[in-house]
């Protein structure tokens, strides 16, 4: 009975530290969050949700949260694609920054996706699924199959951070910087690091495939 009493008060002590570590971290290097849209997607799904570190340096191909940059209590997640002073522009879904083609693949077989956003509750939508790389980050994109490819005229970014869906066509009623302008960087809380709960009916089958993701 005394090992099992020491057992305990060890187990109890240690998960004492790790609730003060983690209270602690709550107010110093991390937040919860929880997507807005399905701008991210098929990274992050709406209602999805993660931790945001809000220490450290925000670079281009960081996954950022910010507060609305024009309505009040509102947030938006999205990807840094420009800093002050890059230039940007999308031709037929080929995103440039400072001139560069930003490299591109995508899969032969599209994606489909059920539609949460419609009054149907079974109605589909038809992607093609992709992958890009920035500034060494590889990830996932979409883009609506069939239609106008998105489009972006040159913009030079001012003072803000330009944040770009991986959901490039803002299909369910997402929207990035295409539609709200730049981000000042003191609107961010942080970049999302990682998905601890998925939310059920957007993205994959397998939640498990989405919980506990880093986000790159």
């Amino acid at each position: 009975m005394g090992l099992l009493k020491d057992v305990l008060k060890i187990i109890l002590w240690i998960a004492v530290f790790l609730g003060i570590l983690v209270a602690v971290g709550r107010f110093t290097i991390w937040e919860p969050g929880e997507a807005p849209d399905n701008a991210m997607a098929p990274n992050i799904w709406k209602g999805d949700k993660f931790i945001i570190l809000t220490r450290g340096t925000v670079e281009r191909g960081s996954v950022v949260y910010c507060h609305h940059p024009v309505y009040n209590g509102q947030v938006v997640i999205g990807r840094v694609v420009g800093l002050p002073g890059d230039t940007l522009e999308i031709i037929d879904g080929q995103l440039k920054i400072n001139g560069d083609d930003v490299f591109s693949e995508w899969d032969k077989n599209p994606m489909t996706v059920l539609d949460r956003e419609s009054s149907i509750n079974v109605i589909t939508a038809r992607f093609r699924k992709g992958s890009q790389n920035i500034n060494g980050r590889d990830f996932n994109i979409m883009m609506a199959e069939g239609g106008t490819p998105p489009q972006l005229a040159q913009t030079e970014v001012k003072s803000g951070y330009f944040l770009l869906g991986d959901n490039r066509s803002l299909a369910f009623g997402a929207s990035d910087s295409r539609n709200y302008g730049e981000v000042h960087p003191s609107l961010c809380m942080g970049r999302v690091f990682i998905i601890w709960k998925a939310s059920k009916g957007w993205g994959d089958a397998d939640l498990s495939l989405r919980i506990f993701k880093p986000i790159l």
